[in-house]
């Protein structure tokens, strides 16, 4: 279990710097189960690997069972694919990953992201993000995008999370 991954961190870390984009998904999944700074650190690396695939796979298991701690390292490599990534189904996972890391720097970029994304999917997954961690930040920007969003399934979505308080 979490022993054994813990005490093998530093040589599966060393996994996931290989060329084999498999053995790197891999070596990600076996430091999902570790919540040492090697293993959150490595994570936080591969959200912004080469292959999507791995991509995909820090990405989801950032944050994972036991809950993640705010991680400065992994949020800054979240924040970045979500902004930046051209791939709208990989942004809608990193702000996913960031409503699982929580803390104020997610919630400053999850918040960005609602109101500024061109694309309605990942606006939506921002504030739902947002609103599993934070119901007071969250409800703010829901009567906000409630109001004024472009699209109705995210106005939808907003007045859902603003009347849930």
């Amino acid at each position: 279990g979490e022993g054994v991954a813990a005490a093998s961190g530093p040589s599966v870390g060393a996994l996931w710097r290989r060329p084999d984009p498999n053995v790197r998904m891999k070596a990600i999944v076996l430091l999902s189960r570790s919540k040492t700074d090697v293993a959150m650190s490595a994570i936080a690396r591969a959200m912004t690997d080469s292959s999507d695939a791995v991509q995909r796979v820090a990405l989801s298991s950032i944050g994972g069972a036991g809950g993640g701690k705010a991680d400065p390292t992994a949020t800054a490599a979240a924040s970045k694919v979500m902004h930046t990534h051209e791939s709208w189904a990989m942004r809608v996972l990193a702000a996913q990953a960031l409503g699982r890391l929580g803390g104020p720097e997610a919630t400053k970029q999850l918040r960005e992201a609602a109101v500024k994304e061109p694309y309605a999917l990942v606006r939506d997954a921002a504030l739902v993000a947002l609103a599993g961690y934070d119901k007071n930040e969250a409800a703010q920007l829901a009567t906000q995008m409630a109001a004024h969003d472009a699209e109705p399934r995210v106005r939808e979505t907003a007045a859902k999370i603003r009347d849930r308080r």
